[in-house]
């Protein structure tokens, strides 16, 4: 966990983005009720067989092929990742921490099967989830708003549903290996600190060590929106902190991103996730395969699931 604001390394990552030196033309919007999520609707992501995704998993273990050398995946918006087949085989099961790219990938996918939940033309979502690079720039004290990627992710036609609605804005975070992640609810006026790392800590404890961040992320939450949008702006004064309760043990350092990703996936506005090494792992089954499903992907995906789909 971090000790303080200062012992962030903001030069951990390279963040090959593009900048603007223009101002963003503004979105106008119209404020309403925020979107019901969709538990509150009685759905979900759709289940996937155990015995399908377990292959992958299990084949990805023990492989060696050629296949791990070619692209699996190749995706352009809202900003450009690449990933071949020993990334993956790194960070599934070698006992590396998820990279940037790998968790990124995951908010996409994520968040196109929050889209499949949705009628198509009610343009409303529960949660707003952002990638990684925001919460890089907030704490290296940059403008976000002059970022095309964080652009893409506010204002870009990606964002097809009426964002001001969303009672949710979820940041994910990573630092020093670790990762987790804030959800902000504009409804309740709570941000919500999803640690997987903090254990039993007190709640005092938590709140401390992540005050810093908070506030430079909610700096950076309330510039960007008023650079971005006409009429709608954001307010945190009267925010108070609770810490979402996960596990009475720290994560290991290395699946924090996993954990991190499983507690976005199933975090519902409650101060609890019920979570334990065993559903981590079926989450990696099923992440591995949702993965390989995502839409817009120029990469070649490995012949193993492939005909998992035709099977």
């Amino acid at each position: 966990m971090l000790s303080s604001i200062v012992g962030i390394d903001l030069n951990s990552r390279d963040i090959d983005a593009e900048y603007s030196s223009s101002p963003a033309q503004k979105k106008t919007v119209k404020l309403g009720r925020f979107a019901k999520s969709h538990w509150a609707l009685g759905q979900d992501h759709p289940e996937r067989d155990p015995s399908v995704t377990h292959v992958l998993l299990d084949w990805l273990s023990s492989t060696k092929s050629d296949e791990l050398e070619r692209t699996w995946i190749m995706h352009d918006i809202p900003r450009f990742i690449e990933r071949n087949g020993h990334d993956f085989k790194k960070e599934f099961v070698g006992g590396v921490g998820l990279s940037y790219e790998l968790f990124d990938i995951s908010i996409r996918r994520l968040k196109q099967l929050d889209s499949c939940i949705y009628p198509s033309d009610i343009p409303l979502r529960w949660r707003h989830i952002l990638e990684s690079d925001f919460a890089m720039h907030a704490l290296a004290n940059e403008n976000p708003a002059m970022n095309f990627s964080i652009r893409q992710q506010f204002i870009e036609q990606i964002v097809d549903y009426e964002l001001p609605r969303c009672r949710m804005i979820i940041v994910p975070v990573h630092s020093r290996g670790l990762w987790w992640a804030y959800a902000f609810d504009l409804r309740e006026h709570n941000v919500f600190i999803i640690d997987p790392s903090s254990g039993s800590s007190d709640d005092d404890i938590v709140d401390m060590m992540h005050s810093g961040t908070i506030k430079l992320i909610q700096d950076s939450l309330r510039s960007t929106v008023s650079n971005l949008f006409h009429g709608w702006e954001l307010s945190f004064d009267a925010f108070e902190k609770v810490v979402v309760r996960i596990s009475q043990s720290p994560c290991k350092s290395f699946d924090s991103g996993f954990y991190t990703l499983f507690c976005i996936k199933n975090f519902n506005g409650d101060n609890k996730i019920h979570i334990n090494e065993a559903a981590i792992i079926k989450f990696k089954h099923y992440l591995l395969y949702e993965l390989f499903g995502l839409k817009e992907n120029r990469g070649i995906l490995p012949t193993v699931y492939v005909q998992t789909i035709d099977d």
